[in-house]
């Protein structure tokens, strides 16, 4: 049956139908201008050739303003056997290669400018060609190629969460054999290897991957946007702070505006990590300026959300709302993953604080929705966690257990999911356990938790604990205790929640049990401990029992 569709095409139809099975995510007329003319196929003919098989049934349109054509799976087997039987097919596939190499390297500079929308949409429409054409690349060891489309689209693939992918090909291609650009195999390595941990949680080879890149080029490396910005985001990501921070420090300023606002944002990150609140205050108005500049969305929406939390933390609500749903707005028209339903996530935090509950449920409602649609396990997660918070809040701490317990299946499940996450979760669930009197529970959680495999390397979130490990301690009566962990939190994070429930609580509680010269002799006594100390206190009162 499908022979005989064939066998009722022109020569130049049967030959662009022969070709076009090569574009596994559809094709355009310029594309197959492109890849296919050549031989009976004459490229300005090519837009009457591809409607003439649509006519026949071996090309079906797809909906949208520019036209553009997709081939059954069967079809395109058959096509890719005919090509294979006359020896054409490893040159079409060289030459959809190369097109693809194109469009990459001439999107890669306007994914991070005002105009990145419709570069963005581009890219996503050819999705599947790309990955294809890094495939066939890969497969055939031409390392100068596959290192040139591995470094065009390394930014794309991390700006939209597609770590799998960049874990995967990249390294493929950074560690072929053969000529090519030293700094497009360095972002092939590097991005690859910093994908690669992120997926596996595990960040171990990083600093390795690190120092072979950096060995084939050991003189300063060119101004490409990744490459200024790689050494201290690898030192940041396998635990070494301190030379992030000296790297930033040491490295010339960069002439690229995107790249100056991105180094903001990550030396803003380095001090959040750090628990430096004010540092972090003062570096994000920094990258906020910048990437407002620039007009680049992922890297505002970043900056923003980043704010929306400084906002919170500062009991300035409105501020928050604003900063969040700008940034989801700006996060949704580029992407569709965990990072848009987290800040909508973040903006119903904020909706819930202010006390407009139905809005609350409304937005994070939003983010589940997003996170089904986007397949993302940990955006629902954050979302369970949501709707837990606000269910304890109304007093109903048994649906807030089964949704947090829901979150932690969740979270669980995910092969490299992020143990940030893991230990918030946890965290809520000891609260739970001590208000439900088994304080030895909360503290069983809260061990593990602060255990995590690089949990521990992010003082924010072990700010978080050494919250709820003070709250567990204030439930089991020891108020002391209970007061030092709440000084600690402040001591690792670098700030108070202020407005949050929890705090106000445990404020007025240690207040009414120790009075308020006690409870602000023994918060000090945490607050004023430098960070190893904090974290031995919570240790020691998570081992207690």
């Amino acid at each position: 049956m499908v022979a005989w569709s064939w066998d009722l095409l022109t020569d130049a139809e049967a030959a662009l139908a022969d070709r076009v099975a090569v574009f596994p995510g559809g094709v355009s007329p310029e594309a197959a201008e492109a890849v296919c003319a050549g031989g009976p196929v004459q490229a300005a003919d090519v837009p009457d050739l591809l409607a003439a098989l649509t006519d026949k049934s071996l090309l079906q349109q797809l909906p949208g303003v520019e036209p553009r054509y997709r081939m059954l799976e069967t079809l395109r087997e058959y096509g890719t056997e005919r090509l294979a039987a006359t020896g054409e097919v490893a040159a079409v596939k060289r030459a959809h290669a190369l097109h693809f190499l194109a469009v990459a390297e001439e999107a890669d500079p306007h994914l991070r400018g005002p105009e990145q929308l419709e570069w963005y949409a581009k890219l996503t429409a050819e999705r599947d060609n790309l990955v294809a054409a890094m495939r066939f690349v890969v497969d055939t060891g031409d390392a100068d190629t596959a290192t040139r489309l591995g470094a065009a689209l390394a930014w794309f693939w991390t700006a939209r969460s597609e770590h799998v992918a960049a874990a995967t090909l990249l390294p493929a291609a950074g560690d072929l054999p053969g000529e090519a650009s030293p700094d497009a195999r360095a972002v092939c390595l590097v991005v690859g290897a910093v994908s690669a941990a992120a997926v596996a949680a595990n960040f171990d080879g990083l600093v390795d991957r690190l120092n072979r890149a950096r060995a084939l080029n050991p003189g300063s490396w060119a101004e490409h946007p990744m490459l200024v910005l790689l050494e201290p985001l690898a030192a940041m990501l396998a635990g070494n702070e301190q030379e992030a921070f000296e790297l930033l420090e040491r490295a010339p300023e960069p002439t690229d505006p995107w790249t100056r606002a991105t180094r903001w944002l990550l030396g803003a990150m380095l001090h959040e990590n750090e628990g430096h609140f004010e540092e972090h205050r003062g570096y994000l108005k920094r990258a906020l300026e910048g990437y407002r500049e620039v007009g680049d969305r992922w890297g505002l929406a970043s900056a923003l959300a980043a704010t929306g939390n400084v906002q919170l933390a500062d009991g300035d609500v409105d501020g928050s709302v604003e900063a969040y749903a700008e940034a989801h707005r700006l996060m949704a028209e580029i992407t569709a993953n965990e990072d848009a339903s987290y800040t909508r996530t973040r903006l119903a935090t904020a909706y819930a604080r202010g006390g407009d509950l139905p809005r609350a449920r409304a937005e994070l409602a939003a983010a589940k929705a997003e996170a089904e649609r986007s397949g993302s396990p940990i955006g629902l997660a954050s979302v369970d966690l949501g709707l837990a918070d606000l269910a304890r809040d109304s007093g109903d701490r048994a649906e807030a257990r089964r949704l947090a317990e829901d979150a932690l299946a969740v979270v669980d499940s995910v092969a490299g999911g992020p143990p940030q996450l893991l230990v918030v979760v946890q965290a809520f669930l000891a609260t739970l356990d001590a208000e439900d009197g088994d304080p030895d529970g909360g503290r069983a959680r809260l061990r593990a938790a602060v255990s995590l495999p690089m949990a521990d390397r992010d003082m924010p979130v072990m700010g978080a604990a050494a919250l709820a490990s003070a709250y567990v301690e204030l439930n089991a009566g020891r108020y002391e205790q209970s007061a030092r962990l709440f000084g600690a939190a402040f001591a690792l994070r670098g700030t108070e929640d202020r407005g949050s429930t929890q705090v106000d609580q445990l404020r007025k509680q240690l207040a009414a049990a120790l009075g308020d010269d006690g409870l602000e002799r023994l918060y000090q006594d945490g607050a004023t401990l430098p960070r190893e100390q904090a974290m031995d206190l919570l240790r020691g009162s998570a081992d207690a029992g």
